[in-house]
């Protein structure tokens, strides 16, 4: 008998311990494997977050510079057109055809004004337009220079650019 009673006690126990196993560790085990998963998540969206704020004053500081150097919403055209005359008569450069295009805005840029530009002239009319183009006080993003002899001596050159610039709308909100 008492080795029956060993028998059976065992067994109960060791059924006991698979029953308190299988539905109470495992589930808190699990619970706490996910929770643990959920924490690391929420770190790292935190960690994100922490970032982008920090990130939104440097954003801010370099909008309102984009914005002070925008073309102005209303005659963006002509203003452009002024500066590209102003930068020809101080390099005195000779311009060929200046096309100025309003591009078509997408969900990541706005809408902004390309110009192609065709002039000629010397290695030094060039380059004194080109430093005028960097002086000026409006936001210039060059996409294309191309520099063409059009002689062995390279005296007479050929310049086309691409170069584009930002339209202030009053509109747009602060990013």
């Amino acid at each position: 008998m008492p080795r029956e009673r060993i028998l059976l006690v065992t067994t109960v126990g060791l059924l006991s311990l698979l029953i308190i196993d299988r539905f109470v560790i495992t589930p808190i085990y699990e619970l706490w494997q996910r929770k643990t998963d959920e924490i690391s998540e929420l770190e790292s969206k935190l960690s994100k977050a922490s970032l982008l704020l920090e990130r939104k004053a440097i954003s801010n500081e370099y909008w309102n510079r984009a914005q002070a150097v925008m073309l102005p919403e209303i005659g963006y055209e002509n203003a452009l057109l002024t500066c590209v005359n102003d930068w020809r008569e101080k390099s005195q450069l000779n311009i060929e055809r200046v096309k100025p295009e309003l591009s078509k805005p997408s969900k990541i840029k706005p809408p902004h004004l390309i110009c192609t530009l065709n002039a000629r002239g010397t290695f030094d009319q060039i380059i004194q337009f080109l430093l005028n183009m960097r002086q000026a006080q409006i936001g210039i993003a060059l996409e294309r220079c191309e520099l063409i002899s059009k002689n062995d001596h390279g005296h007479d050159l050929l310049l086309n650019l691409r170069f584009s610039c930002l339209i202030n709308h009053q509109n747009e909100r602060n990013p």
